[in-house]
């Protein structure tokens, strides 16, 4: 006679078989050596984009090289026609703080004619200047205002010497003299100059 087995005790066993059978299905391979949760996320790489910085434009200069002789700004035909009786002189190192020593320390040109009896003398001053300089030359220019080039200033100061600063261009013309009673007596002495510089 066979042995029956109860049904519950049936039914017992086959869920403890599912249960085991279902256990080992859930184990997870272990990690491998060296590895970390961390590792597994990849972190975004760095951005290499740069921000595209303009390089600043160079400020304007100062001043600009004047290359021009004192004979090319006033020949000595011109200079006769003002008055015969001044010369150049052959070197002249003007006084500091005058416009001759300006112009110097500008790159720029300084003359003398000298009356040869008495004294006198005629002095040209003559320099380019950069944009924000010359802007500055004329904001600080005082006298009156006269119609030379672009503009132009006339004043008298000690022993009634006149002096002519006339800007044209980027030029920056500064003529004085004992002679210059007013602006107009420059007149052929300016137009010179500035045929020279422009």
């Amino acid at each position: 006679m066979l042995n029956r087995v109860p049904r519950h005790r049936l039914a017992l066993t086959a869920a403890v078989g599912c249960l085991l059978a279902l256990t080992g299905c859930a184990v997870a391979p272990a990690p491998l050596p060296g590895a970390s949760a961390s590792s597994a996320t990849s972190s975004p790489a760095p951005s290499t984009t740069t921000s595209a910085t303009p390089s600043p434009t160079p400020d304007s200069p100062d001043s600009i090289p004047l290359v021009v002789a004192c004979s090319e700004l006033i020949s000595a035909e011109t200079m006769f026609e003002f008055n015969p009786n001044f010369a150049a002189l052959a070197a002249w190192t003007p006084e500091a703080g005058t416009p001759g020593a300006t112009a110097l320390a500008a790159d720029g040109v300084a003359c003398r004619w000298v009356r040869e009896s008495g004294g006198a003398s005629v002095d040209l001053a003559a320099s380019l200047l950069g944009d924000a300089a010359l802007a500055a030359a004329i904001d600080a220019q005082t006298g009156t205002a006269v119609a030379f080039g672009d503009q132009a200033f006339f004043s008298s100061g000690a022993n009634d010497r006149g002096t002519l600063v006339v800007f044209s261009g980027s030029a920056r013309l500064v003529l004085s003299s004992e002679y210059f009673g007013e602006a107009g007596d420059a007149t052929s002495l300016v137009e010179s100059a500035l045929r020279a510089l422009n």
